[in-house]
Protein backbone atom coordinates (compact mmCIF):
# COMPACT_ATOMS: atom_id res chain seq x y z
CA UNK A 1 0.00 0.00 0.00
CA UNK A 2 1.41 2.99 -0.79
CA UNK A 3 1.75 6.14 1.58
CA UNK A 4 -0.66 8.48 1.40
CA UNK A 5 0.83 11.92 0.12
CA UNK A 6 -0.47 15.42 1.48
CA UNK A 7 0.24 19.19 1.21
CA UNK A 8 0.42 21.41 4.28
CA UNK A 9 -2.07 24.29 4.21
CA UNK A 10 -3.38 27.33 6.41
CA UNK A 11 -7.01 26.46 7.51
CA UNK A 12 -8.59 29.00 6.03
CA UNK A 13 -6.62 28.91 2.77
CA UNK A 14 -9.55 28.62 0.06
CA UNK A 15 -8.06 28.06 -3.46
CA UNK A 16 -11.80 28.03 -5.40
CA UNK A 17 -12.59 31.22 -3.71
CA UNK A 18 -9.17 32.96 -4.59
CA UNK A 19 -9.20 31.64 -8.21
CA UNK A 20 -13.07 32.99 -8.79
CA UNK A 21 -11.42 36.50 -8.12
CA UNK A 22 -9.23 36.26 -11.25
CA UNK A 23 -10.32 33.30 -13.01
CA UNK A 24 -8.81 34.46 -16.25
CA UNK A 25 -5.58 35.66 -15.13
CA UNK A 26 -5.62 31.61 -13.00
CA UNK A 27 -7.21 29.28 -15.96
CA UNK A 28 -6.05 31.68 -18.83
CA UNK A 29 -2.34 30.24 -17.88
CA UNK A 30 -3.17 26.98 -17.90
CA UNK A 31 -2.83 27.00 -13.74
CA UNK A 32 -3.97 24.11 -12.25
CA UNK A 33 -5.19 24.44 -8.33
CA UNK A 34 -3.34 21.85 -6.28
CA UNK A 35 -0.19 23.11 -8.19
CA UNK A 36 -0.54 26.25 -6.30
CA UNK A 37 -1.91 24.47 -3.27
CA UNK A 38 2.15 22.75 -3.17
CA UNK A 39 3.79 26.37 -3.74
CA UNK A 40 2.03 26.36 -0.64
CA UNK A 41 2.86 24.08 0.68
CA UNK A 42 6.44 23.95 0.00
CA UNK A 43 7.07 27.15 2.03
CA UNK A 44 5.27 26.37 5.35
CA UNK A 45 7.45 23.32 5.37
CA UNK A 46 10.57 25.73 4.26
CA UNK A 47 9.44 28.36 7.22
CA UNK A 48 9.41 25.34 9.55
CA UNK A 49 12.93 24.20 8.37
CA UNK A 50 14.32 27.47 8.66
CA UNK A 51 12.31 29.14 11.67
CA UNK A 52 16.14 29.35 13.98
CA UNK A 53 17.72 31.69 10.62
CA UNK A 54 14.42 34.12 10.50
CA UNK A 55 14.12 34.71 14.33
CA UNK A 56 18.11 35.52 14.53
CA UNK A 57 17.35 37.80 11.33
CA UNK A 58 13.87 39.20 12.48
CA UNK A 59 12.53 38.04 8.91
CA UNK A 60 9.27 36.79 8.17
CA UNK A 61 10.36 35.56 4.55
CA UNK A 62 11.45 32.11 4.23
CA UNK A 63 13.73 30.74 1.41
CA UNK A 64 12.27 28.63 -1.97
CA UNK A 65 14.47 27.06 -3.72
CA UNK A 66 13.67 27.52 -7.86
CA UNK A 67 15.47 23.94 -7.97
CA UNK A 68 13.47 21.72 -6.60
CA UNK A 69 10.16 23.54 -7.09
CA UNK A 70 10.63 23.08 -10.50
CA UNK A 71 10.95 19.52 -10.36
CA UNK A 72 7.55 18.98 -9.70
CA UNK A 73 6.17 21.97 -11.48
CA UNK A 74 7.62 23.23 -14.44
CA UNK A 75 6.07 26.66 -14.56
CA UNK A 76 6.15 27.39 -10.65
CA UNK A 77 7.27 30.84 -11.65
CA UNK A 78 3.65 31.34 -12.91
CA UNK A 79 1.88 30.25 -10.14
CA UNK A 80 4.43 32.59 -7.54
CA UNK A 81 3.20 35.49 -10.13
CA UNK A 82 -0.61 34.97 -9.83
CA UNK A 83 0.16 34.19 -5.59
CA UNK A 84 1.56 37.30 -5.42
CA UNK A 85 -0.54 39.65 -7.70
CA UNK A 86 -3.74 38.11 -5.92
CA UNK A 87 -1.47 39.49 -2.29
CA UNK A 88 -1.45 35.83 -1.08
CA UNK A 89 2.08 35.67 -0.87
CA UNK A 90 4.89 38.35 -0.33
CA UNK A 91 8.34 38.80 -1.41
CA UNK A 92 11.29 39.90 -0.36
CA UNK A 93 12.43 40.30 -3.96
CA UNK A 94 16.40 39.66 -2.44
CA UNK A 95 17.85 37.15 -4.49
CA UNK A 96 22.20 36.33 -4.53
CA UNK A 97 23.29 33.77 -6.85
CA UNK A 98 24.96 30.82 -5.13
CA UNK A 99 24.09 32.57 -1.97
CA UNK A 100 20.36 33.75 -1.25
CA UNK A 101 17.28 32.48 -2.28
CA UNK A 102 14.70 34.88 -3.05
CA UNK A 103 12.32 35.12 0.36
CA UNK A 104 8.44 34.45 0.52
CA UNK A 105 5.99 34.94 3.18
CA UNK A 106 1.98 34.13 3.45
CA UNK A 107 -0.37 37.46 3.65
CA UNK A 108 -3.05 38.62 5.80
CA UNK A 109 -5.27 36.97 6.49
CA UNK A 110 -3.21 33.43 5.72
CA UNK A 111 -0.12 34.30 8.31
CA UNK A 112 -0.88 32.89 11.64
CA UNK A 113 -3.21 30.74 10.63
CA UNK A 114 -3.46 27.07 11.92
CA UNK A 115 -2.16 24.69 9.42
CA UNK A 116 -4.18 21.80 8.45
CA UNK A 117 -3.00 18.35 5.87
CA UNK A 118 -5.06 17.76 2.98
CA UNK A 119 -4.39 14.77 0.65
CA UNK A 120 -3.01 15.34 -3.04
CA UNK A 121 -5.80 13.84 -5.22
CA UNK A 122 -4.32 14.81 -8.49
CA UNK A 123 -2.02 12.20 -10.47
CA UNK A 124 0.10 14.29 -11.74
CA UNK A 125 1.48 15.77 -8.37
CA UNK A 126 1.38 12.39 -6.53
CA UNK A 127 3.87 10.87 -9.41
CA UNK A 128 5.93 14.15 -9.29
CA UNK A 129 6.02 14.43 -5.94
CA UNK A 130 6.98 10.33 -5.28
CA UNK A 131 9.58 10.84 -8.07
CA UNK A 132 11.08 13.88 -6.30
CA UNK A 133 10.93 11.73 -2.97
CA UNK A 134 12.95 8.93 -4.63
CA UNK A 135 15.55 11.32 -5.97
CA UNK A 136 16.37 12.75 -2.60
CA UNK A 137 16.44 9.45 -1.37
CA UNK A 138 19.12 8.74 -3.17
CA UNK A 139 21.00 12.35 -2.76
CA UNK A 140 21.21 11.52 0.35
CA UNK A 141 22.45 8.00 -0.25
CA UNK A 142 25.36 9.41 -2.07
CA UNK A 143 25.70 12.24 0.80
CA UNK A 144 25.58 10.31 3.19
CA UNK A 145 28.53 7.66 2.12
CA UNK A 146 31.42 6.69 4.93
CA UNK A 147 28.88 8.40 7.45
CA UNK A 148 26.79 5.16 8.59
CA UNK A 149 27.72 5.92 12.25
CA UNK A 150 25.39 9.13 11.51
CA UNK A 151 23.16 7.93 9.49
CA UNK A 152 22.04 4.73 11.55
CA UNK A 153 19.85 6.14 13.81
CA UNK A 154 17.78 7.27 11.41
CA UNK A 155 17.69 4.53 8.83
CA UNK A 156 16.10 2.02 12.29
CA UNK A 157 13.56 4.29 12.59
CA UNK A 158 13.48 3.98 16.52
CA UNK A 159 13.05 7.48 16.83
CA UNK A 160 10.16 9.38 17.99
CA UNK A 161 8.88 12.26 20.05
CA UNK A 162 6.55 11.95 22.90
CA UNK A 163 3.81 13.84 20.33
CA UNK A 164 0.84 14.24 23.44
CA UNK A 165 3.04 16.08 25.71
CA UNK A 166 5.45 17.73 22.69
CA UNK A 167 2.07 19.37 21.53
CA UNK A 168 1.42 20.29 24.96
CA UNK A 169 4.22 21.89 25.67
CA UNK A 170 3.52 23.87 22.12
CA UNK A 171 0.51 25.14 23.41
CA UNK A 172 1.87 26.31 26.43
CA UNK A 173 4.80 28.19 24.84
CA UNK A 174 2.39 29.87 22.29
CA UNK A 175 -0.03 31.03 24.98
CA UNK A 176 3.18 31.94 27.25
CA UNK A 177 4.45 33.98 24.29
CA UNK A 178 0.83 35.65 23.92
CA UNK A 179 0.78 36.87 27.31
CA UNK A 180 3.88 38.23 27.23
CA UNK A 181 3.02 40.13 24.10
CA UNK A 182 0.34 41.52 25.62
CA UNK A 183 1.21 42.92 29.08
CA UNK A 184 3.46 44.99 26.97
CA UNK A 185 1.91 48.82 26.73
CA UNK A 186 3.65 49.83 23.68
CA UNK A 187 4.85 47.27 21.31
CA UNK A 188 5.34 48.33 17.73
CA UNK A 189 3.89 45.55 15.07
CA UNK A 190 1.57 44.30 17.56
CA UNK A 191 -0.52 42.65 15.24
CA UNK A 192 2.57 41.06 13.19
CA UNK A 193 4.21 39.79 16.18
CA UNK A 194 1.34 37.75 17.31
CA UNK A 195 1.28 35.94 13.76
CA UNK A 196 4.56 34.98 13.94
CA UNK A 197 4.21 33.59 17.53
CA UNK A 198 1.19 31.75 16.08
CA UNK A 199 3.79 30.87 12.76
CA UNK A 200 6.26 29.51 15.35
CA UNK A 201 4.21 27.57 17.40
CA UNK A 202 2.48 25.90 13.95
CA UNK A 203 6.28 24.90 13.11
CA UNK A 204 7.16 23.41 15.89
CA UNK A 205 4.05 20.95 15.08
CA UNK A 206 4.86 19.85 11.87
CA UNK A 207 8.56 19.55 12.79
CA UNK A 208 6.97 16.98 15.89
CA UNK A 209 5.10 15.69 13.24
CA UNK A 210 7.81 14.95 10.62
CA UNK A 211 9.73 13.17 13.53
CA UNK A 212 6.76 10.47 14.18
CA UNK A 213 5.85 10.06 10.22
CA UNK A 214 9.66 8.94 10.01
CA UNK A 215 11.28 11.82 8.36
CA UNK A 216 14.53 11.04 6.02
CA UNK A 217 15.25 14.80 5.34
CA UNK A 218 19.27 14.44 6.64
CA UNK A 219 22.19 15.26 5.38
CA UNK A 220 25.39 17.86 4.50
CA UNK A 221 24.53 21.23 3.73
CA UNK A 222 26.68 24.07 3.13
CA UNK A 223 30.52 24.91 2.65
CA UNK A 224 30.76 24.25 6.89
CA UNK A 225 29.33 20.84 6.16
CA UNK A 226 27.17 20.67 9.09
CA UNK A 227 25.13 17.59 9.32
CA UNK A 228 21.21 18.58 9.63
CA UNK A 229 18.55 16.39 10.51
CA UNK A 230 15.04 16.71 12.20
CA UNK A 231 16.16 17.16 15.21
CA UNK A 232 18.34 20.56 14.44
CA UNK A 233 14.92 23.12 14.37
CA UNK A 234 13.70 21.12 17.34
CA UNK A 235 13.91 24.28 20.39
CA UNK A 236 15.84 22.66 23.54
CA UNK A 237 12.19 22.17 25.13
CA UNK A 238 10.94 19.93 22.90
CA UNK A 239 13.83 17.59 22.40
CA UNK A 240 12.90 16.72 26.14
CA UNK A 241 10.32 14.23 24.75
CA UNK A 242 12.48 12.46 22.11
CA UNK A 243 12.47 8.90 22.99
CA UNK A 244 14.67 6.16 21.31
CA UNK A 245 13.15 2.41 21.64
CA UNK A 246 10.86 4.14 23.97
CA UNK A 247 13.87 5.66 26.73
CA UNK A 248 14.55 8.97 27.11
CA UNK A 249 17.07 10.10 25.92
CA UNK A 250 19.81 13.03 27.69
CA UNK A 251 21.53 16.23 26.32
CA UNK A 252 24.86 17.34 26.46
CA UNK A 253 26.23 20.66 26.03
CA UNK A 254 29.75 21.78 25.30
CA UNK A 255 30.35 24.94 26.09
CA UNK A 256 33.12 26.42 23.49
CA UNK A 257 32.68 23.53 21.39
CA UNK A 258 34.14 24.95 18.26
CA UNK A 259 37.63 25.82 19.60
CA UNK A 260 37.48 22.24 21.28
CA UNK A 261 36.62 20.80 18.07
CA UNK A 262 38.92 22.97 16.08
CA UNK A 263 42.36 21.29 18.07
CA UNK A 264 42.23 18.52 15.30
CA UNK A 265 43.70 20.65 12.81
CA UNK A 266 46.64 20.57 15.09
CA UNK A 267 47.06 17.25 14.15
CA UNK A 268 49.25 16.85 11.01
CA UNK A 269 47.20 13.69 9.86
CA UNK A 270 43.92 15.71 9.80
CA UNK A 271 45.57 17.44 6.71
CA UNK A 272 46.98 13.75 4.91
CA UNK A 273 45.20 11.95 2.32
CA UNK A 274 42.65 9.37 3.58
CA UNK A 275 43.88 6.36 1.87
CA UNK A 276 46.34 5.44 4.27
CA UNK A 277 45.64 7.94 7.43
CA UNK A 278 45.03 5.74 10.66
CA UNK A 279 42.71 8.02 11.90
CA UNK A 280 40.01 7.51 8.41
CA UNK A 281 37.02 9.59 8.88
CA UNK A 282 38.50 12.65 10.64
CA UNK A 283 40.77 14.03 7.87
CA UNK A 284 39.69 16.83 5.98
CA UNK A 285 39.44 14.38 2.39
CA UNK A 286 36.60 12.49 4.23
CA UNK A 287 34.92 14.79 5.89
CA UNK A 288 35.32 17.43 2.57
CA UNK A 289 36.55 16.18 -0.06
CA UNK A 290 35.74 19.71 -2.38
CA UNK A 291 37.49 21.95 0.30
CA UNK A 292 40.82 19.32 0.37
CA UNK A 293 40.48 19.73 -3.14
CA UNK A 294 40.68 23.66 -3.46
CA UNK A 295 43.30 24.02 -0.52
CA UNK A 296 45.52 21.11 -1.72
CA UNK A 297 45.63 23.12 -5.22
CA UNK A 298 46.34 26.50 -3.77
CA UNK A 299 49.49 24.72 -1.97
CA UNK A 300 47.64 25.39 1.54
CA UNK A 301 48.28 21.79 2.17
CA UNK A 302 51.78 21.53 1.45
CA UNK A 303 51.90 24.63 3.83
CA UNK A 304 50.35 23.26 7.28
CA UNK A 305 51.97 20.16 6.69
CA UNK A 306 55.64 21.69 6.25
CA UNK A 307 54.25 24.13 9.77
CA UNK A 308 53.14 21.11 11.52
CA UNK A 309 56.78 19.49 10.71
CA UNK A 310 59.21 22.69 11.38
CA UNK A 311 57.30 22.75 15.04
CA UNK A 312 57.32 19.52 15.95
CA UNK A 313 60.99 19.21 14.86
CA UNK A 314 62.00 22.21 17.11
CA UNK A 315 60.05 21.52 20.02
CA UNK A 316 62.06 18.19 20.39
CA UNK A 317 65.72 19.56 19.20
Amino acid sequence: MKKTVTLLLPENFDIDAITQKNPFGFYGQGLKKEMAQFIISELLHSRARHHKEMEAQETPFAPLHSKYLKKVVHNYDQYLNFLIKEKILLTDNHFIPGEKCRGYCLNAPYNGSKLIRKEVSGFILKRALRKRAVERKAETKQQMRGYAYLEKWWIAGKLKIDQEAALEWIEKYREQKLQSLAAKKRVQKRAFKIEIIQNTAEDFKQLVCAINEGSRYYGFSGRGHRFYNPISNLPKGLRAFLKYEGKNLLGADVKNSQPFLSLVMLQPWFWKRKVGNKFGKMCLEALDKKMYEEYKRKGIINHIISYHYFTRKSRTS
